[in-house]
């Protein structure tokens, strides 16, 4: 892995970077700053800012939605309103990671975008209201997946090192500000990040058919032991007290709950499971099924009631639960092409919210204020 300069705003805030690590890693070598030495802050200049169709600055909405449209040259960041009107696209000056639903920080203000080039690669947050885009952090060759905030601002991200055309096992830093922190580096792969409410950050490791949960409190790595030698996905419930995991055996992704702090786990769902989240109020699990996009197929876990509901058949999935937990926004492909849907929790009033068709197609959507 590879971090070679962090962008901050002020010439102080540079120079207390130069007088803290700013490193690189390369193999197992950690370069501090001082080998690398350090140069005045940079920003982006006018050129990099993103050209915005709406010059408004008003960033009142309560329940926007992001998505990425894409073609097959580019892609653009689309905020709309909740029926899908009103909207508002953002260009950038790089090929964007457009394939996975975009990441606000939690005051809806901001989101965080990476480049899928990896010569560009680094973290940037995307200003709404001024269309102005920021570098937190910027390494050539390092490609950056998976951001994650947690409330008091810290992006938690996925970093593997580009060799040729191939990716090295991805790591786990932090980004606080323009500082980083190294989480991970024991050469496996690291992934799934996910913050607690309380500002825990869990992530799993997963070497020689064997997965760990680990716990991060901004200091050092605890093991969530939970009894299953493979773990795909996990997501922390609202109130921090439990887990969701897909996962099982080798190669398995049932869904399964989990305490927070470890114990065994409770198999919910006996079903390939790929995505999975949390209703905010806590009393709900959505996810969907299915090796690829064509065939998942969208449910919902009720956990007081611990019933499974199928709420859409195959072709639908990537959901994403509404602040208030009546609705729902998920990826169909009912009308032949890709494209974002509405419904409530309990799969009624479906209402289509893009009608693209190719060569436009349209990633998941993520409601405002949401990283997950």
């Amino acid at each position: 892995m590879v971090l070679e300069k962090i962008v901050s705003g002020s010439s102080s805030t540079q120079k207390s970077l130069c007088r803290l690590a700013q490193y690189a890693l390369l193999g197992s070598t950690l370069l501090m700053g001082g080998t690398l030495g350090c140069t005045d802050p940079q920003r982006l200049d006018s050129s990099d800012t993103v050209e915005d169709s709406d010059t408004a600055s008003d960033n009142s909405l309560s329940n926007s939605i992001a998505y990425f449209l894409s073609d097959s040259t580019s892609a653009e960041l689309v905020i709309a309103d909740e029926d899908g009107s009103e909207v508002r696209s953002f260009s950038f000056p790089w090929e964007v990671n457009a394939y996975a639903a975009p990441c606000w920080t939690p005051d809806g203000k901001k989101i965080i975008v990476s480049p899928s080039d990896s010569a560009n690669g680094g973290l940037f947050t995307l200003d709404i209201s001024s269309g102005r885009v920021d570098a937190l952090v910027q390494s050539a060759d390092v490609y950056y997946s998976s951001p994650k905030v947690a409330l008091n601002g810290g992006i938690a991200v996925q970093v593997s090192q580009v060799r040729s055309e191939d990716l090295g096992p991805a790591e786990i830093v932090v980004v606080r500000g323009t500082t980083v922190e190294r989480v991970t580096h024991n050469l496996v792969q690291d992934y799934s990040p996910a913050w607690t409410p309380e500002g825990r950050l869990l992530y799993v490791s997963s070497s020689a058919h064997r997965s760990t949960v680990y716990s991060y409190d901004g200091e050092q790595s605890t093991e969530v032991r939970i009894g299953e030698s493979y773990i795909y996905k996990l997501a922390p419930s609202p109130d921090g007290s439990l887990l969701a995991i897909l996962g099982g055996a080798f190669g398995e992704t049932s869904l399964y709950q989990v305490p927070a702090t470890g114990g065994a786990a409770e198999i919910l769902a006996p079903i390939n499971g790929r995505n999975l989240q949390w209703a905010p109020n806590g009393r709900y699990i959505v996810f969907d099924t299915g090796v690829t996009s064509l065939t998942h197929s969208l449910y919902r876990w009720d956990v007081t009631e611990k019933q499974l509901v199928r709420l859409a058949a195959e072709g639908n999935g990537s959901p994403a639960v509404r602040r208030d937990s009546e609705y729902i926004v998920f990826r169909s492909n009912r009308t032949g092409d890709p494209n974002l849907f509405k419904m409530r929790w309990d799969g009624t009033e479906v209402q289509p919210l893009t009608s693209q068709v190719e060569p436009f197609w349209v990633s998941p959507a993520e409601w405002e204020g949401f990283c997950r």
